[in-house]
């Protein structure tokens, strides 16, 4: 238990109002009695010790209410956490789900489109085939068009 010489020291380096609130109901009492008395004898400071412990016993139990309205505060907190954590992961379910729908569609395009360029791919083959096999049967009778313009002019005596 603090002096009253200590008071100023107390007050001092109290850095919070939770330490000013622990010796708050025993300064009072110290402060009330010191100005009934001039002088303190054994009764005058069991009587302050009995105050003092009823002081703290006051404190003890408002601490301990606090305390317990912290704890029910911070279940509180907790329990919101939990459920936004909760809803949080759910909304990540949902756009993980969309994104494998959307994977598997667009991966399905993908093979839809391979399959028309193969097509495309096999017709436009057959195509180029198909005009070379022309471009053959043009060669071959411009060759056979050529020799008998040859023929025909050898046998003409054109050339002389």
């Amino acid at each position: 238990m603090p002096s009253l010489r200590e008071v100023p020291k107390i007050l001092h380096c109290a850095r919070n109002m939770w330490e000013l609130s622990v010796y708050d109901s025993a300064l009072m009492e110290a402060l009330k009695m010191g100005s009934q008395v001039n002088s303190w004898s054994d009764d005058r400071l069991d009587e302050l010790s009995r105050r003092t412990e009823r002081g703290f016993g006051e404190v003890k139990g408002e601490v301990k209410e606090l305390s317990r309205r912290t704890d029910k505060g911070f279940d509180e907190v907790k329990g919101e956490i939990k459920d936004l954590s909760r809803r949080t992961d759910k909304s990540f379910d949902e756009v993980k789900g969309e994104i494998k729908d959307l994977s598997r569609r667009t991966d399905k395009g993908f093979e839809e489109v391979k399959g028309e360029i193969k097509d495309l791919s096999r017709r436009t083959d057959e195509g180029f085939k198909e005009v070379r096999q022309e471009l053959k049967h043009s060669n071959r009778t411009m060759i056979g068009v050529g020799g008998t313009v040859v023929a025909a002019i050898i046998g003409s005596g054109i050339l002389g």
